[in-house]
């Protein structure tokens, strides 16, 4: 993928967008382990769609007459993602995880979702425990139907209690994020171990392929013989010097890690991410 900061309009989008990223992806072992703090939102060209917020039973679906949406009570996570029929998630899959590895609690093929380092025993991922649901059917102000998902766990040891917001416009292509914490425990105090709090993308499929920061800062994900070659050198980076042939490491460098392709950005900017077919979604 070529992607990278533009210029505001210089991305084909229904509103002024500004400052675009672009992302296209493809290795699970590498990708789980960046964090999208963002969501899937608006894409290029403008929909007309149908809204449905519906509770099947096993899930909770928001969807239109492009995308689809369902959220697995058990595990509270997007587990099924689709675009105009085409699978963004990929089969749900499994990776023992290993300290420092790209695995977190090893699962891939889900997302957008909540994740975060926040608890006494360090990461923790809600949804598992005793989630409690809501889903929501409304109008906006532009009076343009919407549907949501929220999705709230208490950690018992704490009281801690986080949640994740899901919502998905009439007429749009794209899920717009929200995640929250909120704690009040005057007889076990703990809040110094709130160290991250972030929503995973985990993808399982030959779909993305590439990232990219900006129009200096882009490069193919590194294979699989690459990553089947790695050394962990510390938390979340690898060296990849093993396989100097590798597109990656002609392209980037010897050494991945989840922070290589961070950027600074401000409130008044956005960020764009890529997928194939030139399908552009926003997060901000």
């Amino acid at each position: 993928a070529v992607v990278g900061h533009g210029k505001p309009g210089s991305a084909r989008t229904t509103k002024p967008w500004s400052i675009p990223i672009f992302i296209m992806a493809r290795s699970k072992s590498v990708l789980a382990i960046v964090p999208l703090f963002a969501c899937l939102s608006n894409l290029v060209a403008p929909t007309q769609a149908v809204l449905t917020a519906k509770d099947t039973g096993p899930q909770l679906v928001i969807a239109n007459d492009r995308l689809y949406a369902a959220v697995n009570k058990t595990t509270g996570a997007i587990q099924n993602l689709l675009l105009d029929g085409q699978d963004l998630l990929g089969a749900p899959g499994y990776t023992n995880p290993t300290p420092g590895g790209a695995t977190g609690n090893g699962a891939s093929g889900l997302g957008p979702y909540l994740d975060c380092y926040c608890t006494p025993s360090g990461f923790y991922t809600p949804g598992h425990l005793a989630p409690r649901y809501q889903l929501i059917n409304g109008t906006d102000s532009s009076k343009t139907p919407y549907g949501g998902i929220v999705m709230s766990e208490t950690y018992p040891a704490t009281g801690q209690v986080l949640e994740q917001y899901w919502f998905l416009r009439e007429g749009e292509t794209g899920l717009h994020t929200f995640s929250r914490l909120y704690y009040h425990n005057k007889t076990t105090p703990f809040l110094r171990n709130l160290q991250e709090f972030r929503t995973l993308f985990r993808p399982n499929t030959a779909l993305w392929t590439d990232l990219s920061t900006n129009e200096k800062q882009h490069a193919p994900l590194p294979s699989k013989n690459a990553t089947d070659k790695q050394v962990t050198v510390q938390d979340a980076t690898w060296y990849l010097g093993n396989t100097p042939d590798d597109a990656y490491v002609q392209q980037e460098g010897d050494y991945f890690t989840k922070y290589t392709f961070q950027d600074t950005w401000s409130r008044a900017e956005e960020i764009l991410f890529m997928i194939p077919r030139q399908r552009t979604i926003r997060s901000q």
